[in-house]
């Protein structure tokens, strides 16, 4: 089926590459669905053996790659292993509506591993657990590097359970996310925070936590006009509703829209500890001088030794501009 895919979806375009290795790929309907880079050649390896791929949301998206921003960039952050069950009152055991005591959302073990080493090499404080809170990432301007490390969800109906959401499909507690608004798909697609689980429950929060939900909707309200770099190192992050001719309306347009440069981002649940793995290798290469779109696919290619299968590796996609990364006066720890 997968040589089939390629056959339909590539190969018609190859006698047009005239020899060329450096795609940008703007796709639209379900395609937008599609990391090409694992599709398999005609004869042995896949396509990011041979090519170098990076993604668009529109074709005109090039023509920023030269403008300058006129955001000033500050320094990286680096937020991982929320504490989904914060609450401000702690010794209280919370139930979802119906009865269950399982956690609407997981802890990750790996993405705090994760936090601390990509934290390390950028030389700046990761915010972990009860620190991971929503008004705080909310009023943070402008990051040069922004990484967040824990659950995503997209609700492709306003009842739908999201699959990332690491918990059996049909939780009741999850049903709250279908809030209002949601003719809006930016309210259906968003990031886990800490509190989150405590606020699916109905259970109290400190202010600063908001409901624990970073929405899509408030992502693009966020001021990352400076920020060159967003990495998403959580399940479905690149989903949303395919609008034909518009692209993904979700997590993927909304940091577009409140000016990340280029964005990393995944459109399958991941792995927790080849995620990790994944990650490590990406900023290894990226710090040392790399460029953006050719780190992520150096790093999958040495994870495709590892473990061949593409679930482990593929998922991640790296969508703006591929250039080398400008770390300005921010200190870097290299390793």
């Amino acid at each position: 089926m997968c040589h089939a895919l390629r056959a339909t979806v590539f190969d018609r375009l190859r006698d047009a590459l005239d020899g060329c290795t450096r795609l940008f790929i703007s796709p639209d309907g379900g395609l937008t669905r599609l990391p090409f880079e694992v599709l398999p050649l005609p004869t042995e390896g896949r396509l990011m053996d041979r090519y170098d791929i990076s993604y668009l949301s529109t074709g005109r998206d090039i023509l920023r790659f030269e403008a300058q921003s006129s955001g000033h960039p500050t320094v990286p952050v680096v937020v991982a292993d929320p504490d989904f069950d914060l609450s401000s009152a702690p010794t209280t055991t919370l139930t979802g509506p119906g009865g269950s005591e399982d956690p609407p959302f997981t802890r990750l073990p790996g993405t705090r591993l994760e936090g601390e080493r990509i934290a390390t090499r950028l030389g700046v404080p990761p915010r972990f657990e009860r620190a991971v809170l929503e008004a705080q990432l909310k009023t943070t301007r402008a990051p040069r590097l922004l990484h967040i490390a824990t659950h995503g969800f997209f609700l492709p109906t306003p009842l739908a359970v999201p699959a990332g959401a690491g918990t059996e499909s049909g939780h009741a507690a999850l049903r709250r996310l279908s809030g209002p608004h949601l003719d809006n798909p930016l309210w259906r697609s968003g990031l886990a925070l800490a509190g989150a689980n405590t606020w699916l429950r109905g259970g109290e929060l400190p202010a600063e936590a908001e409901d624990g939900i970073l929405y899509a909707e408030d992502v693009s309200g966020l001021d990352l006009l400076g920020t060159e770099l967003v990495v998403l190192s959580a399940c479905e992050t690149g989903l949303g509703e395919v609008q034909v001719g518009e692209g993904v309306v979700g997590l993927r347009r909304a940091f577009v829209l409140a000016g990340a440069r280029t964005l990393v981002m995944s459109l399958w649940k991941v792995p927790d500890q080849q995620t990790q793995e994944l990650m490590e290798e990406y900023y290894r290469r990226l710090l040392a001088g790399t460029a953006r779109a050719d780190a992520l696919r150096e790093a999958q290619l040495t994870l495709k030794v590892k473990y061949p299968a593409p679930v482990h590796w593929g998922a991640f996609i790296s969508q703006g501009d591929p250039s080398a990364l400008s770390m300005g006066h921010n200190p870097v720890v290299p390793r």
